[in-house]
């Protein structure tokens, strides 16, 4: 079991670490996400579309096409109960060998229209892979953290699904729920052909300062989930840090 204490110390490693060379540049609770894991540049058909989920979010919102490629996306969605859990799922899963081969991105939802306020994925380019890993990810999180967090396997992101019902359901596929492919397929061809997302650029790494497993962007967007949660009465970051967050 990971304790609270063991997070509230980790916790204080980072801060001796990145604490002093922090900028006072607040940042946007929608940009705090942190990606650990396997790169996206490993992924299959990174050559053919280097800018990855922008490309594909860049052809949804300029024709109302979910492109083919993600049709083949699905997450197993993690949703903790607080920003302790968050940080739970963190250090957690930075050191398993099974999670680090994959891709993960741990965030805030902080719109108030939805009833969840932090999350974590997992991506993976079959269904039998999602659902496979789930497995693996809701045992460790049951002996671990807490029986009671929320899983679940899905397709895609929920923009697709609010356009589309039933996207992400992962009984459903491309042959049921699209009715006009050849219509979709010529638009997203067209949209290749015309080079439409060259200025978007290629997926990077960070080029942060880092210790062993997090670097000072990282430890930037920790500080963005602790305000967070502050503010909307999470008092379980308390039991991450004293520091005080009115800098940030």
């Amino acid at each position: 079991m990971i304790t609270d204490s063991y997070i509230f110390q980790q916790f204080q490693i980072l801060e001796s670490d990145f604490l002093d060379i922090l900028d006072s540049e607040p940042m946007n609770p929608k940009d705090a996400q942190m990606g650990l894991g396997k790169s996206a540049k490993t992924w299959a058909n990174y050559e053919k579309y280097p800018a990855q989920c922008k490309r594909h979010k860049l052809l949804f919102r300029k024709y109302n096409v979910i492109p083919r490629n993600c049709w083949d996306c699905y997450k197993v969605e993690i949703n903790p109960n607080s920003v302790l859990e968050l940080f739970k799922l963190v250090f957690l899963f930075r050191t398993d060998a099974i999670m680090r081969s994959n891709t993960m991105k741990f965030f805030l939802h902080p719109d108030k229209n939805i009833p969840i306020n932090y999350a974590a994925l997992f991506y993976f380019q079959s269904l039998t892979e999602a659902e496979t890993t789930s497995k693996h990810i809701q045992e460790m999180i049951k002996t671990k953290i807490n029986p009671n967090i929320s899983i679940k396997v899905k397709r895609g992101c929920t923009d697709f699904n609010n356009f589309l019902p039933g996207y992400a359901d992962v009984n459903l596929n491309w042959d049921s729920l699209v009715e006009d492919k050849e219509k979709w397929i010529n638009i997203e061809l067209m949209f290749d052909q015309r080079n439409e997302a060259k200025k978007i650029k290629p997926i990077m790494h960070d080029s942060y300062p880092a210790n062993k497993y997090f670097n000072y962007k990282n430890f930037k967007v920790m500080l963005t989930w602790l305000q967070f949660a502050k503010s909307i009465g999470d008092q379980s970051y308390l039991k991450v840090t004293q520091t005080s967050l009115d800098f940030l």
